[in-house]
C-alpha cells in the first residue's frame, strides 16, 4: 500500500457505525488468521521488521504471516518508507498515520494473490462520500448473468471480501444452490453468508474480475456493504481524509 500524506485509514476496532459494521465484519473466510497486537514472530524479517519498529516507533501487526520469511539486505540508512517497500515486497501492507500525518502503524495483511486480469494500467482517483469517519464509494457490480448494479460500498480492509445483502444475489444471476454456505466471525459472533464469484467490480474506471463475495441477510447487514480486500489487494490504495479522496493505483 503507498503512503498517503495526511491520511488515516482505521480498523473495524475503532468504528462505531451502526448495522453489521457495528460488530466489526472480518471475513476471514479464505484469509490467515489475525495476528495479535502482540505478535513475537521469531527470527528472519520478522526480526528485521521489529527492530525497525523499535528505532521509528512503529507497531507492527500481523507479522506472523510472514511465516518463516527470512531477512532481506536492506540499507540502514534508507528512508523509512524505501525500507519497508524493500522488506515487505510480495506482501499487501497497510500504513496508518497518526494525526501528525506520521507513520504509526504497519499492518500486513498477507501474501500478494495472482490477478486474473490486470486492474486499470492508470492510476484512477474517485471522490468519497462521508458517514462519520468511514468513507463510501460508489462502485459497480456485475453479477454471473452480466446484469449491472450501482451501489454505495463502505471501504473496509478488515472484510477479505466484498460484502451484499442477500437481496441483490437473484438480480446478479446467482443461483441460490450454487452458491456456498459458510459462516464468518465477527466481533459479535458468528453470522451465516453465501459465498459467490462476482464477474466485475468497478470503481471510476478501475475494475477487477471474478471478485469474491459474501452475501449476508439484508436484516442483519444493514446499511453495511463493504469493499473489502478481494477487490481492494488488486490495486495500491491511497485515502486521502482530508480530501475525501482514494486512489487506486495499478500494480
Amino acid at each position: 500500500m503507498r503512503y498517503a500524506g495526511a491520511s488515516k485509514v482505521t480498523s473495524p476496532r475503532q468504528r462505531g457505525c451502526s448495522g453489521l459494521i457495528a460488530v466489526a465484519v472480518v471475513l476471514l473466510l479464505n484469509a490467515a488468521p489475525a495476528a495479535a497486537d502482540g505478535d513475537h514472530s521469531a527470527g528472519g524479517l520478522a526480526a528485521q521488521l521489529r527492530a525497525i519498529g523499535e528505532q521509528e516507533r512503529l507497531r507492527f501487526v500481523g507479522l506472523n504471516r510472514l511465516g518463516g520469511a527470512p531477512a532481506r539486505a536492506v540499507g540502514d540508512a534508507s528512508p523509512l518508507k524505501q525500507r519497508l517497500d524493500q522488506l515487505l515486497a510480495g506482501y499487501n501492507y497497510l500504513v496508518t498515520v497518526d494525526d501528525r500525518g506520521q507513520p504509526a502503524t504497519v499492518r500486513i495483511l498477507g501474501r500478494r494473490l495472482p490477478v486474473a486480469e490486470p486492474p486499470s494500467p492508470a492510476p484512477v482517483t474517485v471522490s468519497t462520500t462521508r458517514h462519520g469517519r468511514h468513507h463510501l464509494v460508489s462502485a459497480k457490480i456485475i453479477g454471473r448473468n452480466g446484469m449491472a448494479t450501482e451501489i454505495m460500498l463502505m471501504l473496509d480492509t478488515g472484510a477479505s471480501t466484498v460484502v451484499l445483502p442477500q437481496s441483490l444475489a437473484a438480480p446478479l444471476g446467482f443461483n441460490p444452490h450454487a452458491l456456498t454456505d459458510s459462516v464468518a466471525r465477527t466481533a459479535a459472533g458468528s453470522i451465516a453468508v453465501r459465498l459467490g464469484q462476482l464477474s466485475e467490480v468497478r470503481v471510476g474506471a478501475a475494475h477487477a474480475t471474478d471478485v469474491a463475495v459474501a452475501f449476508v441477510d439484508d436484516a442483519t447487514l444493514g446499511d453495511g456493504s463493504l469493499l473489502g480486500m478481494s477487490f481492494l489487494e488488486r490495486f495500491d490504495v491511497r485515502l486521502e481524509d482530508a480530501n475525501d479522496r482514494l486512489t487506486l493505483f495499478a500494480r
